[in-house]
């Protein structure tokens, strides 16, 4: 689990404008802008009709893609990524005894804090009427009334887990917030953020092959063109080119993240200890705890059933449920020995520059 204070500030796109404002935008565009791509190639490309018998093959398989696309880009849109409920620690005896034993020390600290700030607070008796109340309810109670201890909502959530501000509930394994699917990307809808980016690539690729083969190379359609028909085809031509290069960028990273069991949130904070620990010049391992190896990491990200991969249904995990992952304990043991390197050599830097943690009282 993790102790959090997450920032309430909401993000924004522009000054006026909010994340979640856009992506209420983006959505509905997005899927105009599919539809309208499809309707190109089927009206203006294949002139197919209702009289159409048969399909050529280069359409059979634009339309297998598109409709595999559709499907997962609006089961992702409209699938919950993994809201965390509350009290979901009483489910896990072992992670509530430590949840408990954080949050007493959580507290000692938050005296502590209200003690350093007194002199900066010019609402001091209100602090000092807070500290006394947690000292009262806390000294007062006995082991069976930390049983029954109940946490602030804010105060912890479940490993790999973050803060959603657009949804106000804290995701499980949080990877994003994706303004294309106006929906965070989480523990249960991941599969379907990567089967979106995955058939978004392959069928914009094809979709600009048709285009060039049957208007250049093969010239199997008509040439007499309007302008309603060159601007239909000029626009897919640079839609499909613009969502070609932008998915196989996400689809490239997202696949090697998904090979490592990271999250976007994961990597970019690897990322950050990678930096740290380059700049005290030492080494930092290429794993974390999650890292099972390739194949063993695709299955907690995409299901259990690998033929059911490239398939748009629910994923099913037999070994975790977004509260509990399965641990790698060399790997963790690396991650814990490498941290520690950096903070001993932080502790160095402070004292070099003669810097000293802020006094308790």
């Amino acid at each position: 689990f993790v102790i959090m204070s997450h920032n309430l500030t909401t993000p924004m796109v522009t000054p006026n404008l909010t994340r979640k404002q856009f992506s209420q935008i983006v959505f509905p565009s997005a899927l105009l802008l599919l539809v309208f791509v499809a309707y190109t190639l089927l009206e203006h490309i294949f002139a197919l009709s209702l009289d159409t018998k048969e399909l050529p093959a280069d359409a059979i398989a634009f339309c297998v893609c598109w409709t595999l696309l559709m499907i997962s880009f609006l089961r992702g849109a409209f699938t919950s990524p993994g809201l965390v409920e509350k009290g979901w620690y009483r489910r896990y005896p072992e992670m509530y005894e430590v949840l408990k034993q954080k949050y007493k020390q959580y507290e000692q600290q938050m005296q502590q804090q209200q003690q350093w700030m007194k002199r900066f607070n010019k609402e001091q008796h209100k602090q000092q009427e807070i500290t006394v109340s947690i000292n009262e309810e806390h000294d007062n109670d006995d082991d069976d009334a930390e049983e029954e201890l109940i946490f602030p909502e804010n105060f912890a959530r479940p490993p790999r887990s973050h803060y959603c501000h657009e949804l106000q509930s804290n995701v499980l394994r949080m990877d994003h917030w994706c303004v294309w699917f106006n929906n965070a990307v989480g523990f249960h809808n991941y599969k379907f953020f990567v089967l979106t980016i995955g058939y978004l690539c392959l069928s914009s690729l094809l979709a600009l092959l048709i285009i060039v083969y049957r208007l250049f190379i093969d010239r199997s359609i008509p040439s007499e063109y309007g302008v309603v028909n060159t601007l239909c085809l000029l626009l897919t031509f640079m839609i499909c080119s613009f969502f070609a290069v932008f998915a196989s960028m996400h689809c490239a990273m997202h696949v090697w993240q998904m090979s490592k069991n990271l999250t976007s949130i994961e990597y970019h904070k690897f990322a950050q200890i990678k930096a740290m620990a380059h700049h005290f010049q030492l080494d930092f391992p290429d794993t974390h705890e999650f890292d099972n190896g390739v194949f063993e990491n695709c299955t907690k990200m995409l299901g259990a059933d690998m033929w059911l991969w490239l398939i748009p249904t629910k994923p099913s995990f037999q070994s975790e449920d977004g509260y509990r992952f399965v641990i790698n304990v060399e790997n963790k043991a690396k991650i814990e020995k490498a941290s520690q390197d950096i903070q001993n050599a932080r502790e160095q830097l402070w004292a070099k520059h003669k810097l000293t943690a802020a006094p308790s009282q």
